[in-house]
């Protein structure tokens, strides 16, 4: 993944987007900050907000969006239903973490479409060359340009 919590090691993050440790469905992330041995040795778990959410399909490392020092990760939850049915909502956390709650996110970019499912995909990366990380997120069910078709957002650094 990269160094979340700034120890100088590697850091790994597992998701299961049908886990039902806290909603049904809701899925789950584990951050682990050494090697992992098993879920419940994680050093961090990543909890949804809702159920249904499938939070952990995609996880991504971000790089230092907020060049703060320590690298920040993406978790989407494309079945997330805070812009409209499954909209799909993509998380974006700045390490190191204090908490594993979606809620607490430090930003969040959201579908504004029923089924979009944004945050199926994304990533943390210079797209404009200023040397500034910038943020893509897919929305796999966008229909903006045709029926199903897809879409990707960019936000630029400056944005975020």
């Amino acid at each position: 993944m990269g160094d979340i919590n700034g120890d100088g090691g590697l850091d790994t993050l597992i998701g299961s987007r049908d886990t039902d440790i806290i909603e049904l469905n809701g899925g789950a992330g584990w951050l682990f900050y050494s090697t992992p041995t098993s879920i419940a040795a994680a050093d961090l778990t990543l909890t949804p907000d809702g159920a249904n959410d499938r939070l952990g399909e995609e996880l991504s490392y971000a790089g230092d969006i907020n060049d703060d020092g320590f690298d920040d990760l993406l978790i989407g939850a494309r079945f997330d239903d805070a812009g409209s049915t499954d909209a799909g909502t993509l998380y974006l956390l700045y390490g190191p973490l204090g908490s594993g709650s979606m809620v607490g996110a430090d930003a969040t970019f959201t579908g504004d479409s029923s089924s979009d499912n944004g945050g199926c995909s994304a990533g943390g990366v210079d797209v404009d060359g200023d040397g500034g990380l910038d943020l893509v997120m897919g929305l796999r069910g966008n229909d903006d340009a045709a029926s199903g078709a897809g879409a990707v957002l960019l936000f630029l650094g400056g944005s975020i």
